[in-house]
């Protein structure tokens, strides 16, 4: 009886042996598992993703295009005023020819280096010596595009697109752009085949430009503590996040003029693509 003990616990050691043998030689092909398995969810978050920013710029293409255009039009709008600014009625008449030819854009008028806009579309002189946007343009020369809930025309809100005019690297004056909220709005859903619940643009600073939903209640679309002008210093991004007014949503935000506007896009979480709810909101 001792030895057929000893002959069992012989086979017991020889059986641990070997199942330990097996655990480290099978142990790689596990983690290789995993890895894999941890790959394929990642893959598959990055195509949702990818799936979803495709299509808060194709919604937002329409705003891009004419944001684009008005920049275009302040570029060589720039180049042509200075031959004519000091002769008002040509100067003026330069920007009413273009608005005349345009069925989108409203109003246009080049802002002097005193702030004085006097050639204008429309003919009217504004000053903007003591705005401070004015003294933030000249001393730092960028395109702008800011809202303006009062256009200085029709009394609809606008997208005021400026653009400054250069002499060298000196600040030479500015081109200001209208585009009315209606025309902007025009195509937001109709550039998109899956279009979002809510497509805001808003600008470097974190300034609403324009809301699909409506300017109205636009802040409790938004995500909640996440300010705006952080979203504008990221690259595109996908996350989710509660908005302002409660209910969980899936955001994308997307640049659509380098440094100069963004758009987020807002989904329902029932609308985005099963791997998008493994995205977490950053930190």
């Amino acid at each position: 009886m001792l030895g057929a003990a000893r002959g069992i616990d012989r086979l017991n050691r020889l059986g641990f042996r070997l199942a330990a043998l097996l655990s480290i030689a099978l142990l790689p092909l596990g983690l290789i598992a995993v890895l894999q398995t941890d790959r394929v969810i990642e893959e598959s978050r990055e195509r949702a993703e990818a799936a979803l920013m495709g299509r808060a710029v194709q919604a937002a293409s329409y705003e891009k295009e004419l944001i684009q255009t008005a920049i275009g039009a302040g570029r060589a709008f720039g180049a042509a005023v200075r031959s004519v600014r000091h002769d008002r009625a040509a100067c003026s008449s330069l920007f009413r020819d273009f608005i005349d030819a345009s069925d989108t854009f409203v109003f246009a008028g080049y802002i002097d280096t005193d702030g004085v806009m006097k050639c204008t579309s429309e003919g009217v002189s504004m000053h903007f010596a003591d705005a401070p946007i004015f003294q933030d343009l000249k001393a730092n020369p960028r395109v702008l595009a800011r809202l303006n809930t009062v256009g200085p025309i029709s009394g609809e809100p606008a997208v005021i697109v400026t653009v400054p005019v250069l002499d060298g690297t000196r600040f030479d004056g500015a081109i200001s752009v209208s585009v009315p909220h209606a025309a902007l709005l025009d195509g937001v859903f109709r550039a998109s085949d899956h279009p979002p619940l809510d497509l805001v643009t808003f600008n470097a600073e974190g300034e609403v430009l324009l809301a699909a939903g409506g300017l109205d209640g636009v802040a409790g679309r938004l995500p909640a503590d996440r300010p705006m002008d952080t979203l504008a210093q990221a690259s595109a991004t996908s996350f989710i996040a509660r908005t302002a007014a409660g209910p969980e949503r899936v955001f994308t935000v997307v640049p659509l003029i380098e440094d100069t506007v963004f758009a987020v896009a807002v989904w329902s979480l029932d609308a985005a693509p099963p791997a998008q709810r493994l995205i977490t909101v950053p930190t």
